[in-house]
């Protein structure tokens, strides 16, 4: 009966591990984007100005057609800046009591402005 039981057991053995080996290979056949190619791209700004930018996407309804929560859009923002954005509703109420609103939004409008009339100047190729 031993006999038996211990070639049931290496049986068992073997298709747990054939197992394991079919998922890890799964697993790799798998195409992720995100898992694809690990970009370096860095949040360098302050937090303050990611989670105002968040909050003017989400208020303009431009991702998903406006069908995306706050906490879907900043762990999408998190995982693109590879930045980690703790608390961002707290942040959104500092912001709200600051004399400048739309600080970071405000910088952007201009600096966008700005490089537009730069452009405007640089002469026509030819």
């Amino acid at each position: 009966m031993a006999f038996y039981l211990s070639k049931a057991i290496q049986l068992v053995d073997r298709q747990i591990k054939f197992v394991e080996e079919q998922i890890l290979h799964m697993q790799t056949a798998v195409s992720c984007p995100h898992q694809q190619k690990k970009r370096n791209v860095k949040w360098t700004g302050s937090l303050v100005d990611l989670v105002e930018l968040g909050y003017a996407l989400e208020a303009v309804d431009c991702i998903n057609d406006g069908k995306i929560t706050l906490t879907e859009l900043f762990v999408v923002l998190s995982e693109v800046f590879d930045i980690d954005i703790k608390d961002f509703s707290r942040t959104f109420k500092d912001i709200k009591t600051r004399y400048d609103r739309t600080k970071f939004l405000d910088e952007l409008k201009q600096a966008m402005l700005l490089k537009l009339k730069v452009e405007d100047e640089k002469p026509p190729r030819k």
